[in-house]
């Protein structure tokens, strides 16, 4: 199946470059074109990215503060 059109990039392009090392959109738009011209392809491809992630992974979590906030109390 076309992932991208523009492009002419396929399914398998896309999960070719994630087996090479692709871990992200950027990734696969420095690699393969995708994602520059319409941006059509971009949900296809991080759908592809997600279905390539281990399902063991957990969710990684960062606090980020707000203006002039300090860090959440810890729990006991």
């Amino acid at each position: 199946m076309y992932v991208c059109l523009c492009k002419g990039v396929t399914d398998r392009d896309v999960q070719t470059a994630i087996k090479a090392g692709a871990r992200n959109l950027r990734d696969l738009s420095v690699q393969l074109g995708i994602a520059r011209d319409c941006g059509q392809c971009a949900r296809v491809s991080k759908q592809l990215l997600r279905e390539a992630q281990p399902h063991t992974a957990s969710p990684i979590r960062v606090w980020i503060p707000a203006a002039g906030g300090s860090a959440p109390a810890a729990s006991a």
